[in-house]
């Protein structure tokens, strides 16, 4: 099962036991996908176009996006349930309307932030059981984006060493570049050589 399909089995879940069938899920067209969204939101909907000269491009049905970086299964079908509201209650934008009415299903709001009470929590881990039960977990794992430390990048300095008698130093990466990348000569006559141990790897020249 895709993450797609289980998606839709839990609006499916989430129609029976959270809004109690008032989503019109049967006579509403629509479509629901992990993806990258706005502001690192939960989830964001795309609605048809309903401005002035629509072109074909613009009939598409309403699309509930569920952020690709989220873990928690509670989260995941937060963001679900809200995509739906947002979509088969016909809310263009998240404004006051459409709080009031994800208001109803037991979520609170700070500013724009949507929270997810603890009655909800219990109602959406009710479903997960569900879902799990007759689909298996939600399939995949979320996207894991690596983030630079301050500390990771170019490094300040190396540490040489001669593979004949031993003797280390450092030399800063300023001078390094300075001679052209290349290794002096040991006192004892070697030719000395960058440990890549610890360090990152750098293309010597002989």
């Amino acid at each position: 099962m895709t993450r797609e399909e289980w998606l839709q089995k839990a609006v499916e879940k989430l129609n029976a036991n959270l809004f109690h069938g008032e989503l019109d899920i049967l006579n509403t067209p629509y479509q629901i996908s992990t993806g990258r969204v706005k502001w690192d939101y939960m989830m964001e909907v795309f609605m048809p176009y309903q401005g002035e000269d629509p072109t074909m491009d613009d009939f598409f049905p309403p699309t509930i996006v569920v952020n690709h970086l989220l873990k928690d299964p509670v989260e995941i079908l937060g963001a679900v349930a809200l995509g739906c509201i947002q979509a088969f209650f016909g809310h263009q934008r998240c404004n006051k309307k459409f709080k009031k009415d994800a208001e109803r299903f037991f979520f609170e709001f700070d500013k724009r932030n949507p929270i997810i009470t603890d009655f909800l929590k219990n109602q959406l881990l009710g479903v997960y059981g569900m879902m799990v039960k007759n689909y298996g977990e939600y399939p995949g794992k979320s996207v894991y984006i690596h983030k630079t430390d301050k500390r990771e990048g170019k490094k300040n300095s190396f540490k040489l060493f001669c593979p004949d008698c031993g003797y280390e130093l450092k030399v800063s990466r300023k001078t390094f570049e300075k001679y052209g990348q290349k290794t002096p000569t040991c006192v004892c006559g070697a030719k000395m050589a960058v440990d890549l141990e610890d360090e990152e790897e750098i293309n010597t020249d002989e």
